[in-house]
């Protein structure tokens, strides 16, 4: 019986571990605009919208060229 029960826990913890990385890589959007709605779904590492929190503008102070970092409003 020791041994059933170790196999068992190992296949759960695998299983477990497969199911925290699927859900992971899920991503869902949804935004509305003024045709409706529109839901998207997918698997990625990245997120699904494009929307920064930050924009970054270039600049020249006294010919020297700058970032400047703000928030979006």
């Amino acid at each position: 019986m020791g041994v059933e029960s170790a196999l068992l826990g190992s296949i759960v913890t695998t299983i477990g571990g497969l199911m925290g990385v699927i859900l992971s890589k899920c991503r869902c959007v949804y935004t509305r605009n003024e045709d409706g709605r529109n839901p998207a779904c997918g698997f990625s590492d990245k997120p699904l919208n494009d929307h920064h929190e930050i924009e970054i503008f270039e600049h020249q102070i006294h010919d020297t060229p700058v970032l400047i970092i703000t928030k979006k409003t």
